[in-house]
């Protein structure tokens, strides 16, 4: 049976909108914009922060009754098949296999660039992946999620040469030393100027690895609206609309940003007419749905719903349903008790237990302190022998000076 058929609307399962994107997956924005562009008004979105009730374990995935497809081209394939989707009539056999080798190109260099901005750039986790993924994901896995996902994204670009790594031990090295008893050692010129240098031929590598990706697509786009100089955005011109969508968004580190606004203009200009086609008001956003279960603290405590069943219920049912309420909570009391007790029991104890970290943060600030001023001491002799030696460098010239005269 067809698709168009069916009662039910097939649900695109999705990453959650962020403040500055409609996801932070580019395969997520790519799907909902090619089911937007051909398929309107014709299914609905579910924003989805678990990507293990996906079939493959990743994001995006499309259910429509007991099918289930995962991929930008598995969904692209299926409603190509029942809506009889097909912008690429028109090509031949040659440039359709060019074309499906061109998306596998952008989801691997152009995947790896819009991993780097957002996972491998200091300033752009810190200040903006990171908090996005917070804010969407539920609790507990807020607290551990996002730097799984982001380690999840070393292996390939460390492959692709795009992992960051002297930024990111720099970054561990600063978390470590703002938890620390110690004060903060003394910022070396020499290691920051090398530092430095090496970040900026970290960048210079990273832009000359997107114009290399670049350049082959704004080539072949030339002065056209779409790719093959089609009427309608091919599969092809979604992908790369996708990526260059999240590539231009203002982060805190507009390094590919600033590139794509200077040297490629023509592919933002794509990019937005991808966009404005699928989108042209805010209001043309597909119906939401809300998810089947969702995680909350609320989860965790037990129901005391009563049952509102149809029907008249037993008396044998009724007096089961009575015990077993007196039993819950004369076990949730007795937990109560006993948790009272212990820590009535153990309050002394924890007093001194607070009182002896006090002490030893006391030993731990006036050891530190001593410390710090005995080298305050020690650098201020430093500079008195310094000074001392220029003195007598000073006056040993003033000698030599005067003995020709002599």
């Amino acid at each position: 049976m067809s698709i168009n058929s069916a009662k039910s609307r097939p649900v695109l399962h999705i990453w959650p909108k962020t403040e500055f994107s409609l996801s932070l997956d580019p395969a997520c924005i790519a799907s909902l914009l090619y089911l937007q562009t051909y398929i309107p008004e014709q299914y609905e979105v579910e924003f989805c922060a678990n990507p293990d009730l996906s079939p493959s374990g990743q994001l995006p995935y499309l259910t429509h009754g007991l099918h289930s497809v995962t991929g930008y081209q598995g969904i692209i394939r299926y409603a190509s098949t029942n809506y009889h989707i097909d912008p690429t009539t028109s090509l031949d056999p040659v440039r359709k296999a060019q074309l499906s080798a061109r998306l596998a190109h952008i989801e691997s260099s152009l995947g790896e660039l819009t991993s780097h901005v957002l996972y491998s750039l200091t300033a752009n986790w810190t200040a903006s992946t990171r908090p996005a993924l917070v804010s969407i994901l539920p609790v507990p896995q807020k607290y551990y999620l996002p730097d799984r996902i982001r380690l999840s994204h070393q292996p390939r670009l460390e492959a692709a040469e795009l992992w960051n790594l002297a930024a990111i031990e720099q970054e561990e090295k600063a978390e470590k030393e703002r938890f620390a008893f110690r004060r903060k050692a003394k910022k070396n010129k020499k290691a920051e100027e090398k530092a430095k240098f090496k970040e900026t031929v970290e960048r210079n590598k990273v832009l000359d690895k997107a114009r290399a990706v670049l350049n082959i697509y704004s080539s072949l786009l030339g002065d056209s609206k779409f790719f093959y100089g089609v009427e309608r955005p091919t599969t092809l011109d979604i992908l790369l609309a996708a990526h260059i969508y999240l590539l231009e968004q203002d982060q805190p580190d507009n390094l590919i940003k600033d590139l794509l606004t200077t040297e490629y203009p023509r592919l933002v200009a794509h990019a937005d007419i991808v966009y404005q086609g699928a989108f042209p008001l805010p209001s043309t956003f597909p119906a939401i749905v809300s998810p089947q279960s969702s995680f909350t603290l609320r989860s965790l405590l037990p129901s005391f719903a009563p049952n509102h069943s149809s029907g008249p219920k037993s008396v044998a049912v009724q007096e089961q349903e009575r015990r077993f309420a007196i039993m819950r909570g004369l076990f949730f009391g007795g937990a109560l008790l006993v948790a009272g007790a212990y820590i009535s029991q153990q309050r002394d104890a924890l007093v001194d237990l607070y009182n002896r970290i006090q002490l030893v943060a006391a030993m731990a600030a006036a050891y530190y302190g001593a410390e710090e001023n005995e080298e305050d001491e020690d650098n201020e002799d430093d500079d008195e022998e310094e000074e001392e030696d220029v003195d007598e460098e000073a006056q040993g010239e003033g000698d030599e000076i005067h003995e020709p005269n002599e």
